[in-house]
């Protein structure tokens, strides 16, 4: 399968917004977040009114928490839009020894476990893939950033600590309880920013190589020396 080369910028700014709004959205409940500990302290300490606003407070933060997880669930169908497409676009530019299809690229994403493992490789082969200079025999000696693995570990990070927020949920029938709760909430949603932020990038980077590279092959296509017409004799 060669596929046809084609901008996956669409898709990629589509899920760059929504990431960044889902970033943002986090980023409101965590000043939630403080502002609520910040009254459960005054409680604890035994300040007169610190009830006051925790009502509208908890309010705001379901609203919240609700815009987050939309934004996050429509930002995964353009970013594994984006990731099909541009898988398709690395075979197109010549890179036809992917060790993952298309396909795969987003249907590990629903495989149990390999969900955990795959993402962060196949973005990486991506990344690597779609450099201007990368060829089909030394593409995979090239090395990948850094940052893609932070960028995995802090979405499992937010993963796992999300999970345990649920079950904290269920057990915290104390101050303390509650106030464990915040932070561990506070913890997921600065690693889900932060994952968000990396995100971000890495969509914008591989988009802007993958263009790169189609660039320079339309420029050499055009300056290849076309066939020469047959030498005529010369007249005597």
């Amino acid at each position: 399968m060669s596929g046809t080369y084609h901008p996956a910028s669409a898709s990629a700014k589509v899920a760059m917004l929504l990431l960044g709004l889902s970033c943002l959205v986090a980023m409101a409940d965590l000043v939630l977040s403080l502002a609520i500990l910040g009254i459960l302290l005054d409680i604890e300490a035994g300040v007169a009114g610190g009830l006051q606003g925790l009502d509208r407070l908890e309010s705001a933060q379901t609203v919240t928490k609700a815009l987050s997880r939309l934004a996050l669930v429509a930002a995964a169908w353009p970013f594994l839009l984006w990731l099909y497409r541009a898988s398709v676009n690395a075979i197109a530019l010549g890179i036809d020894n992917l060790p993952t299809s298309p396909g795969f690229a987003v249907g590990y994403w629903f495989i149990p476990v390999l969900n955990y493992i795959m993402p962060p490789k196949i973005v990486g082969d991506l990344w690597r893939a779609s450099a201007v200079e990368a060829e089909r025999e030394t593409w995979q000696d090239a090395e990948v950033p850094s940052w893609i693995i932070v960028w995995w570990l802090f979405f499992l990070m937010a993963h796992f600590i999300g999970l345990a927020t649920l079950i904290l949920g269920a057990e915290a029938v104390d101050l303390d309880g509650v106030k464990l709760l915040i932070w561990a909430d506070m913890t997921r949603g600065l690693c889900w920013t932060a994952s968000g932020i990396l995100a971000i990038l890495i969509l914008r980077e591989i988009d802007w190589r993958q263009r790169q590279r189609a660039t320079a092959q339309r420029s050499a296509r055009s300056v290849a020396p076309g066939p020469q017409p047959p030498e005529q004799p010369a007249l005597p």
